[in-house]
């Protein structure tokens, strides 16, 4: 593999509590290789282009916890997800899929920020920001782990290296019984990036996940949101925002898994491109045999904004019971005319009525993660300066 023989020493010399995690990773790598293409997740996404062989493992990445008291990396429970054994017929439990981005994560990961909130305890505003140091790769790996009936609201935060840089990305929120999560990752790239994150959320009865996920600008990537709700009156709640310019290409899939009755998922997506961005979204919902009172929506729409931009949306279904509500949609189009035409009858220049309508566009994602006023406000600023 083009990017392996050369780091086995480097792998091998780690000073790290899963260095046996990190060699079996290595290893897997040389089976699995990129995916095919031929695969519908990765259909027209060409990884030939990526700086796999420009990988720096001496990289360093500054991850700053605003409250230390919770951070750590001494947990059985890590060593679980670790441990690669996924089963097709029981991927119910804490296993997810593996595939050459999420091993390449751990083969090179440096350090773990696991987050355990205990049983009952409501924490507010943690925040992770994660800034690159030197060097041009970096694979952040978080976990928060709720135990039944704890409560948290979490940011996490990636800073542009504002040069060519690899992100390769996990993050793992496990919500247990009664639970309540409200989780935003904000993604603030340049048109250097090349990215491969994912999130990964498992739910246990009662419990309630809110997923914001919020990306400006990267060269180059796909991400993935993958939730299973694992048993009875789980309620999931997946948003996400993107904003691509020049030719930057984003293909982003939102996967809710229901595996018992009475539960609830719904997802939606927005996009903002111009010049000849590329956006691709594929939502996907998938069901067990025999359930009941499973209750599914998805939602994408793409605002447009140049002639050469593009979005894409696949909704994906795999339903194998009657009992089921599931719906999706999407639209495609460009600013409203009329109001366009409106606001400036009332004495706003175009410019002004056009970040006007972007705003409102982006707006209820932007209330739904949480996040504060004044960072509302700073990120629809940002926003502005980039579109406008």
């Amino acid at each position: 593999m083009m990017i392996l023989d050369s780091y086995l020493d480097f792998i091998h010399s780690t000073n790290s509590n899963f260095l046996d995690s990190k060699k079996k990773a290595f290893n897997l790598l040389k089976t699995y290789g990129l995916p095919d293409p031929k695969n519908e997740s990765w259909r027209n996404i060409n990884l030939k282009i990526l700086p796999l062989k420009d990988i720096n493992p001496d990289s360093e990445l500054e991850s700053n916890l605003s409250d230390p008291i919770f951070k750590s990396e001494n947990d059985s429970f890590l060593k679980e997800i670790l441990s690669f054994n996924y089963n097709q017929e029981t991927n119910h439990n804490i296993q997810f899929n593996n595939d050459f981005f999420s091993i390449l994560n751990v083969a090179f990961l440096k350090n773990i920020i696991y987050v355990k909130i205990p049983n009952g305890i409501r924490v507010y505003d943690l925040h992770l920001v994660h800034k690159p140091v030197k060097g041009n790769s970096f694979f952040p790996f978080t976990v928060l782990h709720l135990e039944p009936f704890a409560e948290l609201n979490f940011i996490e935060e990636w800073e542009s290296a504002q040069y060519q840089s690899f992100w390769d990305a996990t993050t793992y929120i496990i919500a247990e019984e009664n639970s309540r999560v409200f989780y935003t990752q904000i993604r603030n790239f340049d048109n250097f990036e090349f990215f491969f994150p994912r999130i990964r959320v498992l739910q246990k009865g009662n419990s309630y996940v809110h997923l914001s996920v919020l990306q400006k600008g990267g060269l180059f990537g796909k991400s993935f949101l993958e939730a299973k709700l694992l048993e009875t009156n789980c309620e999931f709640r997946g948003v996400g925002f993107y904003f691509g310019e020049f030719a930057q290409y984003h293909n982003s899939e939102m996967c809710v898994e229901h595996f018992h009755n009475y539960a609830t998922s719904s997802l939606l997506y927005k996009t903002i491109v111009k010049d000849r961005a590329h956006s691709v979204f594929i939502g996907k919902f998938e069901s067990r045999k025999g359930l009941r009172g499973v209750v599914s929506h998805q939602m994408n729409h793409n605002l447009i904004l140049s002639k050469n931009a593009k979005a894409e949306s696949r909704p994906w279904l795999v339903i194998r019971s009657e009992d089921i509500q599931c719906e999706h949609g999407a639209t495609v189009g460009e600013l409203d005319e009329e109001m366009m035409f409106y606001l400036k009858t009332r004495g706003l220049t175009e410019k002004e009525a056009k970040n006007l309508l972007i705003q409102g566009y982006v707006y209820d994602i932007l209330a739904e993660s949480k996040l504060s006023e004044t960072k509302i406000e700073t990120y629809l600023q940002q926003l502005a300066k980039s579109i406008l």
